[in-house]
């Protein structure tokens, strides 16, 4: 099993792919269904740039078991990125 943070596929797909099947085939990603190429592109950045969550919120979030495991390195800064604005 392999999972991937989806901040980091970019980075990290083609590897972990390899790494599973070796050289049974190659692997490429394409972007679809992106939210920057939609109508409402400008309403989903005013909401993003205007969400604020409640740090007490956020800790939760990132002490569970998954955040623990893909965001203790970062949960801090992610908490004042989402409670403050980033």
């Amino acid at each position: 099993m392999i999972l991937f943070r989806l901040e980091d596929l970019d980075r990290c797909f083609a590897k972990g792919m390899h790494d599973i099947f070796g050289k049974k085939g190659s692997f490429a990603l394409h972007s679809a269904n992106v939210s920057s190429q939609k109508p409402y592109a400008d309403v989903y950045r005013e909401v993003v740039a205007r969400i604020r969550v409640a740090p007490d919120i956020c800790r939760a979030i990132y002490s569970t078991r998954f955040g623990r495991h893909f965001y203790a390195d970062m949960a801090e800064e992610l908490t004042r990125k989402w409670s403050k604005g980033g």
